[in-house]
């Protein structure tokens, strides 16, 4: 990987906020300095959503797979709230689909997140996105502000429990008490260009300079 740095005529990360955190100790994982050294051939592109791919009749709820206690845990919650909760454990793409169409938020509090696919998913069915403001979710989805009608969603700084309840608390009373402008985020998300197109065109950039650099 190191030679691979130093050696490539381009590097290019999946978003801009991940390639600034690939600096750092934290997220270079002992490649930072290398990265550094070669700061001036490196490119963050966010990735695209296949628009075909994520465009079909739709419905709901909830679905992942890891940690065996938390899929326990999962299970636990819906025995006991089964008119409120609703769990996968597992991965089904056409599930995945009719979920995020069927949320009104996303929530996604990643630690560390280098692009993130389905804050761009959400967006584009008018799923608002509340995400921990980390690598491609920092670059995706803008803080909403009521007072100018603009951004795509809630963004917390870190990954802090009681940050992320502010957060959601915020987004679940617009959505509650606000919904004119609870349209806003939904209507913006849902007007971005997120189609693979937008992200190829930036790559040509890249492949290109890489070509005639010399």
């Amino acid at each position: 990987m190191a030679a691979g740095l130093k050696t490539a005529d381009r590097v290019v990360t999946v978003s801009h906020g991940y390639a600034w955190e690939l600096k750092a100790s934290e997220g270079g994982w002992g490649l930072h300095g290398i990265i550094k050294d070669n700061d001036w051939k490196l490119r963050g592109i966010v990735n695209g959503v296949d628009n075909k791919d994520w465009n079909q009749n739709v419905q709901l709820v909830m679905l992942g797979s890891g940690r065996p206690d938390l899929a326990n845990m999962l299970r636990q919650f819906e025995s006991q709230q089964h008119d409120k909760i609703r769990g996968w454990v597992g991965f089904s793409v056409k599930m995945a689909h009719r979920i995020t169409a069927g949320w009104d938020i996303l929530l996604m509090p990643s630690r560390f997140e280098p692009c993130g696919l389905n804050q761009l998913y959400a967006m584009n069915y008018g799923t608002v996105p509340v995400v921990h403001a980390v690598g491609g979710l920092r670059d995706t989805v803008q803080p909403f502000d009521p007072f100018s009608e603009s951004g795509l969603g809630w963004t917390f700084e870190s990954a802090d429990s009681g940050k992320l309840s502010h957060a959601l608390g915020n987004c679940l009373l617009t959505y509650r008490e606000y919904k004119k402008s609870w349209e806003g985020p939904q209507r913006r998300g849902m007007a971005l260009d997120l189609s693979w197109d937008n992200a190829a065109l930036q790559y040509e950039e890249v492949l290109l300079a890489a070509k005639y650099q010399w």
